[in-house]
């Protein structure tokens, strides 16, 4: 499956009466969550890919919004595909896996989750002091990528005041781990440069789901739905999703 450049803006693909919210990561937008959505569209689901408040515009939008006003927006999705979908599937990706659990822990989904290297533990130490940097520094820039198909999808830099709001979001979701119940696929990385792969594992030994899996990659870095493996995990996802609405959990 060929990688193309796909634009930023939300998508919504109408199928059958399960849906599948799609919820991309940190400076992100929907493209990196697109092709997973038209893979899922396919087998007959209906999909709702979210633009995250401040993320495909300009980083200083950004710098306007915080983790509560992303919460936001998921909750908006999940809303309007519960409206005509009997089951929802939450799916996301990084910061949006973990905006995922969140909705878990505070809403009675009918439907399962999808977390994809989401974050309980970050790789990166200095971000645990962007609380008290982002008084001093507005923005850090990025590492540029080693794919040139990737930097339509992300911002080349980001806003302090933000990385100290996904700090602040962390301890939130290990709190809220052992209440939700929800059967739930976790995906990770092992090579994942920006989450710590323990997270993975955090999340699977706390969550409080009877019903869980834990995947691992060993090829792909942190945006796995877009690396050498993002076929794997389709195939992962469909299956979980297959069995899930079979009742063989």
């Amino acid at each position: 499956m060929q990688i193309r450049r796909r634009d930023i803006e939300p998508f919504d693909f109408v199928g059958n009466k399960t849906g599948c919210l799609l919820v991309h990561g940190f400076t992100g937008s929907p493209g990196e969550m697109r092709p997973l959505g038209e893979y899922l569209h396919k087998k007959g689901y209906t999909i709702k890919g979210i633009l995250l408040p401040g993320h495909g515009t300009k980083v200083e939008d950004l710098a306007c919004t915080n983790w509560e006003s992303w919460y936001q927006e998921v909750v908006k999705g999940y809303e309007s595909l519960k409206a005509c979908c009997e089951e929802v599937f939450i799916i996301g990706l990084s910061m949006g896996g973990a905006l995922a659990l969140h909705l878990a822990a505070n809403e009675k989904i009918n439907g399962g989750i999808v977390s994809i290297c989401a974050p309980i533990f970050l790789a990166k130490k200095k971000a645990y002091f962007s609380p008290i940097l982002q008084h001093f520094v507005k923005f850090s820039k990025k590492k540029s990528y080693t794919s040139k198909s990737y930097e339509s999808f992300w911002y080349d830099q980001y806003p302090i005041s933000c990385t100290a709001s996904l700090v602040k979001m962390l301890p939130v979701i290990k709190k809220e781990l052992k209440v939700i119940k929800n059967p739930v696929l976790i995906i990770q990385s092992t090579l994942d440069k920006t989450v710590n792969p323990a997270s993975a594992q955090y999340i699977y030994d706390k969550i409080g789901s009877r019903v869980k899996e834990i995947y691992w990659l060993h090829n792909s870095g942190h945006v796995a739905t877009l690396d050498i493996e993002r076929e794997q995990v389709f195939l992962w996802t469909e299956e979980f999703i297959t069995v899930y609405l079979k009742g063989e959990r």
